[in-house]
């Protein structure tokens, strides 16, 4: 994100049976000390159930995460990663959140809870599963991120009409809706 004093940590699931993502990460990005989080595939042997820890730093108060970035790694539901808890935190300060991912289950729908994060500028979902990502259609609160500018839900399983809510989004100039089995125009 390229601010003074943020502090961006790389981390990646452990597979020591001491805890998926190491507690000092989960403690740091609830104490607001770090801006950009960005999470990586561990070893081939590495749990899949870092969800609840990194859903609890979220969820914290004090969490100041400007960047989320989660890449080939097993991400929890996005109904439960964009909880209300954790949009209600992360809505000042979230400008970016990037879900590149494998896993071998869908991530579900995007949530009408999306439309809270309010700083939100660049949301990318993308996956390599046969299917993609993200299914269901794309919720019409979407047009509540006012300081849009980036938009990638390509290749997923999105259906249905694309929402008019969109061109309510002012400062929108990339938008890359390909591969889904949507209608509409932009």
């Amino acid at each position: 994100m390229g601010r003074e004093g943020s502090f961006i940590q790389r981390a990646a699931p452990r597979s020591d049976g001491d805890g998926d993502v190491p507690r000092s990460v989960c403690e740091r990005v609830a104490a607001g000390q770090i801006c950009s989080l960005i999470l990586l595939p561990g070893g081939s042997d590495a749990p899949r159930t870092f969800e609840r820890e990194i859903i609890a730093c979220l969820g914290t108060p004090t969490c100041r995460l400007r960047s989320l970035d989660l890449r080939r790694v097993d991400v929890p539901p996005l109904d439960d990663l964009f909880d209300i808890r954790v949009v209600d935190v992360l809505a000042p300060t979230l400008e970016e959140v990037r879900i590149i991912g494998r896993g071998d289950r869908p991530l579900g729908a995007l949530p009408p809870t999306i439309g809270g994060l309010r700083s939100l500028e660049v949301l990318v979902v993308r996956g390599e599963l046969p299917a993609g990502l993200l299914e269901g259609e794309i919720p019409p609160q979407i047009g509540k991120l006012k300081r849009l500018r980036n938009l990638h839900l390509d290749e997923n399983a999105l259906v249905g009409p694309i929402p008019l809510t969109l061109a309510e989004c002012p400062d929108l100039i990339n938008v890359n809706l390909a591969d889904n089995e949507l209608t509409g125009r932009l």
